[in-house]
């Protein structure tokens, strides 16, 4: 087994390193007499999760974005709706740029493509690539460029006579969705102090630009009218839907708190957007419930122990939540996993919450710690292989050390691995 193992990695890698069309090679890769199913794929650290249709079955895939280590790992649903049965599809890879820190797969021009929101070249920005068929019936992506701004490749808006970037932290998550409902998408971002929400949004319908444009502005400095902490993961709450809610900056001689992911979904029904909060410091998802109006957010209550009737989530450290159909059953479920690549959690740290529910009214339920880590050969970071016959039976074997330590919601140890 492991002679065929490393005849894999070569194949696998010299297909890679030289951009050439990947030829999938059937060979088997077991774990505890179990074959895993998704070994090639290495293992996630920080995955960030968005669908799309690879193989247009009209059946959702994942395109998922590791920020350890810039990697675009493509996942291709081949098993029944309801069933979370993926194939990894290497061969899409080529087809995405190079994306570094978050990125995001949404399609804002109703084309059936989804396009891609990433961070930018230059600090702290966005940039947008825009999707399109080729001949072939391979997707494509060309990188938006707009004439009004300083930088001509990222979100601007003109701002008191200045052109001026869509902040998003490269550290953080943002929402890109259509918060208002006038059915182009917005954005929900964290201001440079990390503090409150900023809400930017897209003009383009209000403005007859057509859905193909993207014409941002800062519309609410302070969405949803509460304020995080910038020294910690508290939440305050604003006392009515014009006032945002109270701060401790004075408080704590100019040290400031960076580091928040932003989900932006309806969650109990009511037609109001709400928003589930990750933070730097925080193992869990902070539900902030909307009671204000579509067109003006007011966030009214929080629950600190989302979802409170199942497993709340918990994963050590910097948690991201991300809403998107995970078993190809046509409804979005819940995916909540770390997004600190260095020192976040790497054991049973990728949730996997069904929604039993509809995208309107999502009833989230917890089915596996693992999901799609299960199948991988993952080795928690800083993986090391070295190849030789082990057990002298003529046949080469695999080793593979780490030098991470191993970092669950409970424990923290360092463990030696054999294969």
């Amino acid at each position: 087994m492991c002679n065929r193992f490393i005849i894999f990695f070569l194949l696998f890698f010299s297909r890679t390193i030289f951009g050439q069309n990947f030829d999938q090679i059937d060979i088997p890769i077991l774990k505890n007499s179990n074959v895993l199913q998704l070994s090639a794929a290495g293992g996630m650290r920080s995955p960030q999760f968005s669908n799309i249709d690879f193989n247009n079955d009209k059946i959702s895939d994942l395109f998922v974005f590791d920020r350890n280590g810039d990697q675009i790992l493509p996942f291709v649903h081949v098993g029944a709706p309801g069933t979370t049965d993926y194939r990894y599809a290497p061969e899409y890879i080529s087809q995405f740029p190079s994306l570094k820190s978050w990125a995001l797969l949404v399609d804002y021009n109703h084309d059936g493509l989804e396009d891609i929101f990433a961070s930018g070249d230059v600090a702290n920005c966005i940039e947008v690539w825009r999707a399109k068929k080729s001949s072939d019936n391979r997707i494509t992506y060309k990188k938006l460029r707009f004439n009004h701004s300083t930088f001509p490749n990222v979100l601007s808006f003109l701002y008191g006579g200045f052109y001026t970037q869509v902040f998003v932290s490269w550290l953080d998550i943002p929402a890109i969705i259509d918060v208002d409902g006038d059915g182009d998408l917005d954005i929900a971002s964290f201001e440079a102090g990390g503090g409150q929400v900023v809400l930017y949004k897209n003009r383009s319908v209000e403005d007859n630009l057509g859905i193909d444009s993207l014409d941002y502005y800062p519309v609410d400095f302070c969405w949803g009218k509460f304020t995080e902490s910038q020294t910690n993961e508290i939440i305050s709450l604003g006392k009515n839907k014009f006032t945002c809610g109270g701060t401790d900056l004075s408080t704590h001689d100019g040290l400031r708190h960076t580091g928040s992911t932003l989900t932006v979904l309806d969650v109990n029904g009511d037609g109001l957007k709400d928003a589930l909060i990750g933070d730097v410091s925080n193992n869990n998802i902070s539900y902030l419930s909307n009671g204000g109006t579509t067109d003006l957010a007011f966030m009214t209550a929080i629950n600190t122990k989302f979802p409170s009737d199942d497993v709340p989530i918990s994963v050590k450290d910097f948690t991201a939540t991300y809403f998107v159909d995970a078993d190809g059953d046509g409804i979005k479920d819940l995916i909540a996993t770390t997004n600190n690549h260095l020192t976040g959690q790497n054991i049973d740290h990728v949730w996997f919450y069904k929604n039993n529910g509809t995208n309107a009214v999502p009833d989230f339920q917890l089915k596996t710690k693992n999901f799609l880590i299960d199948e991988m050969a993952n080795f928690y970071g800083g993986a090391d292989p070295a190849f030789g016959d082990i057990n002298g039976d003529g046949l080469l074997d695999l080793v593979v050390g780490s030098t991470q330590i191993v970092r669950g919601d409970s424990i923290e140890k360092k463990v030696s691995h054999s294969y």
